[in-house]
């Protein structure tokens, strides 16, 4: 009796092979995804260890706080290299690894932002007021230049110049913001001899 092959046997030997294969196929693509992950962890573990040991180096930091980042540091080159010979074996299934060492927090701590950004904006504001103050000063030592050639000459000022000159003194004392009593009196005094001199 001679053994025939039908087309319904060779459909039911694909279907069985198909079973096979999907599986296996599945199994595969696991133990790829598994490798690739266990490749980001390492490199996220010796990261942690570069990080570490900086910090373990860092002047500001005490000495237990570097004990507690060299500590770490190793825990997680530990890690790394477990990972990484675990790229090569996906078939192994790494478990629950137990939580790595505890660093405790800096016993000098950063500034804040707010302020440090309070900082800058002060001394940002007390340059631009000394620029201002310099430019006033500035001008009113040119209108007592004018005002002295004016008594030297025997010459007269107009009113409008006078008036411009007893504005200039009075936005300078203006300007700053400290000592308001003693600079308000000693505006009033300059602003009263200004006043004096450029009278006609």
């Amino acid at each position: 009796m001679r053994f025939r092959v039908s087309l319904r046997l060779l459909m039911v030997l694909v279907a069985l092979a198909a079973l096979g294969v999907g599986p296996i196929y599945r199994y595969t693509q696991t133990l790829w995804q598994r490798s690739r992950d266990y490749a980001e962890s390492a490199k996220i573990s010796a990261l942690s260890e570069k990080i570490h040991l900086t910090r373990a180096k860092t002047p500001r930091f005490g000495p237990l706080e570097k004990e507690a980042a060299r500590e770490l540091a190793d825990w997680h080159a530990k890690r790394s290299a477990k990972y990484k010979r675990a790229i090569y074996r996906p078939w192994i299934v790494i478990v629950d690894e137990p939580q790595p060492p505890s660093v405790p927090e800096a016993t000098v701590p950063l500034p804040p932002i707010a302020e440090i950004a309070k900082k800058e904006k002060t001394e940002m504001t007390k340059q631009e007021d000394g620029e201002e103050s310099n430019q006033a000063v500035r001008k009113i030592i040119e209108h007592k230049d004018r005002l002295r050639r004016h008594q030297t000459d025997g010459t007269k000022m107009t009113k409008e110049e006078a008036d411009q000159i007893i504005r200039d003194v009075a936005e300078l004392f203006n300007g700053h913001r400290h000592d308001r009593e003693n600079r308000k009196a000693a505006r009033e005094a300059e602003v009263a001899r200004f006043r004096d001199l450029a009278t006609p």
